[in-house]
């Protein structure tokens, strides 16, 4: 290797390390955002949001709903997601399908 071709390999591993850095960050600040804008409600409060969002989608037809599409359409955490379906699960309000 010649001296302009180590000093070019320097520059593009450098360059690379610090992009890597950076996404690194990117994807922390994006964790931090994603936990901040969640929706912080009590269950009580949360399955009716659940609910309205259901009954909502039943009545365009919509019969089936995933968790992330919940999460998505109000915004509250994950967890309290599934805990609120297993609830309305044992209700019989909705039910499972794999």
């Amino acid at each position: 290797m010649t001296y302009v071709e180590i000093q070019k390999n320097n520059f593009e591993t450098t360059a690379l390390q610090s992009l890597l850095q950076r996404i690194e960050i990117l994807e922390k600040e994006l964790e931090e955002l994603k936990k901040s804008s969640e929706l912080i409600v009590e269950d009580k409060g949360a399955k009716l949001i659940i609910q309205g969002i259901i009954q909502s989608l039943k009545s365009k037809d919509i019969k089936e709903i995933d968790v992330i599409d919940l999460h998505t359409k109000s915004n509250l955490p994950l967890i309290q997601i599934s805990k609120i379906m297993e609830e309305l699960e044992t209700e019989g309000m909705v039910k499972e399908i794999e």
